[in-house]
């Protein structure tokens, strides 16, 4: 993720940004790929969008891929999703919740809600889309 003030492509200047990025560049950071199909139902040409307690995703990559379940919570301090289902045993016998990456990840079911297709509709790529919808 580039900004004005992040233009460096070295590792270690990247990972610092992340660390230390404010609590409006996180939240972009969690961005969550949209299935195939749930784009064509809400007809935006968008591709992520940020996800929300309760949306059904399902485990691309890892240990657990394949794995569907609902989001249990996002941690904007880790930049994770903890999904429900996905978890692991400690080393005292005790199942945890699996911290996953949002790239990982992919949506395919979930609320949009007035102020959430209006975040869908709002980017010029959607406005590309629903276009190119019309004359069809």
């Amino acid at each position: 993720m580039t900004t004005a003030s992040n233009n460096s492509v070295q590792g270690r200047k990247q990972r610092k940004f992340r660390y230390t990025a404010p609590n409006h560049m996180r939240r972009k950071m969690v961005f969550v790929h949209l299935g195939k199909e749930l784009r064509a139902k809400l007809g935006t040409a968008r591709r992520s969008i940020q996800p929300r307690k309760g949306d059904k995703v399902k485990v691309l990559r890892g240990d657990h891929k394949g794995h569907s379940g609902k989001i249990f919570e996002v941690d904007l301090s880790t930049l994770k999703i903890y999904v429900e289902g996905a978890h692991t045993r400690t080393a005292k016998g005790v199942e945890k919740l699996v911290a996953l990456d949002p790239s990982n990840l992919v949506i395919f079911e979930g609320e949009f809600v007035k102020d959430r297709l209006a975040a869908l509709n709002r980017s010029p790529k959607a406005k590309a889309g629903a276009a190119a919808q019309k004359k069809q």
